[in-house]
């Protein structure tokens, strides 16, 4: 399955797929990512990162994706999903907008 939480930001997205996702799920979460890759913060991350992040999570969705149609349980927080939806939809992701 592949769900793809959307929303704005602090609305809950992040909540909940921790509450969702099971140990072995894929999660991709931009400031997760963030973080992982040294951003010192919880939002608003410094550009290098921000950069370097961009690139990576692209790569991890892509390989996500992949993933889902072998059998993978992916979940993907994305706060502006605009330009990725028909590539969501194409996967048959379910999504859920958070208010």
């Amino acid at each position: 399955m592949l769900t793809v939480v959307t929303g704005a930001p602090c609305s809950g997205k992040t909540t909940h797929v921790r509450t969702h996702a099971k140990p072995g799920d894929v999660t991709i979460d931009f400031d997760a990512l963030a973080k992982a890759l040294g951003s010192p913060v919880e939002h608003e991350h410094p550009q290098h990162i921000r950069m370097v992040t961009i690139d990576t999570r692209r790569a991890a969705i892509n390989s996500a994706i992949q993933q889902h149609h072998k059998g993978a349980t992916v979940w993907i927080i994305d706060t502006n999903p605009a330009d990725r939806m028909a590539a969501y939809r194409k996967a048959g992701a379910k999504v859920i907008t958070m208010t």
